[in-house]
């Protein structure tokens, strides 16, 4: 780790520190930084964006044809109408649940 010590500069009606361009460019610094403020310092990261540059690589798997399913994303003994009543009775459940908390909080208004 090395420690540097650089002045804080106005600008604007704000206060704000300069960073060499060497250092934007080695820390990989653009226009944003995320701030973390902890234990009494003040750290500035690049944000990351660790989805970068996928859209173009599935671009290009969708091109070479490498974008093929491994397996169904429907099995043959699966029944989906089990699913739905599953999800139905989930909803009703629910929906049950939410108007017994209304039922009881206009009695508490009484």
């Amino acid at each position: 780790d090395k420690i540097m010590e650089v002045s804080i500069v106005q600008i604007g009606n704000s206060k704000g520190i300069r960073l060499s361009k060497t250092i934007l460019e080695k820390y990989n610094l653009k226009d944003r930084v995320e701030m973390i403020l902890d234990k009494g310092q003040i750290i500035l990261k690049p944000i990351s964006k660790p989805r970068k540059g996928w859209e173009k690589a599935f671009k290009k798997m969708a091109e070479n044809g490498d974008d093929k399913l491994y397996f169904n994303d429907v099995f043959e003994d699966e029944n989906l109408e089990e699913w739905k009543q599953i999800n139905m009775i989930f909803f009703l459940l629910t929906s049950t649940r939410q108007l017994e908390v209304r039922l009881k909080r206009q009695d508490l208004a009484w």
